[in-house]
């Protein structure tokens, strides 16, 4: 992810940038926490899965975890992260996905902006 191989590592590194800026990648990190929303293998990569599924999973894995960070400013990114938070009843700010398709529509760059202007923002309070 330093190096921006992929479109999901440089986009994940510009909302870094964008939420730290000018400081270096090894300290954003220290200051960030990032997990997938579902926390249980998918049958396939990137393809659907059931609600039963991912609802259970949310539930036993991913609310518990960020229990933990109970004063974490989470950031969802892209629709499925925001159905699964929303559904164990998480409070977080909605943001367009690092990944395809979402991260081609025009209004994601903007929502990155938006996340990282609330997370300096809280940080000043």
């Amino acid at each position: 992810m330093k190096h921006g191989t992929d479109l999901i590592h440089r986009n994940v590194r510009t909302i870094l940038d964008l939420c730290f800026p000018d400081e270096p990648f090894d300290d954003q990190l220290r200051k960030t926490w990032m997990t997938e929303s579902l926390l249980c293998s998918a049958p396939e990569e990137g393809k659907s899965v059931k609600s039963t599924a991912w609802r259970a999973c949310s539930s036993c894995y991913l609310k518990p975890q960020l229990d933990l960070l109970s004063k974490a400013f989470i950031v969802a990114l892209g629709l499925k992260a925001q159905q699964r938070l929303r559904s164990v009843g998480l409070t977080f700010f909605a943001a367009g996905a690092a990944s395809p398709p979402g991260c081609n529509l025009p209004s994601t760059r903007d929502s990155w902006l938006k996340a990282a202007m609330a997370l300096r923002t809280r940080g000043r309070n």
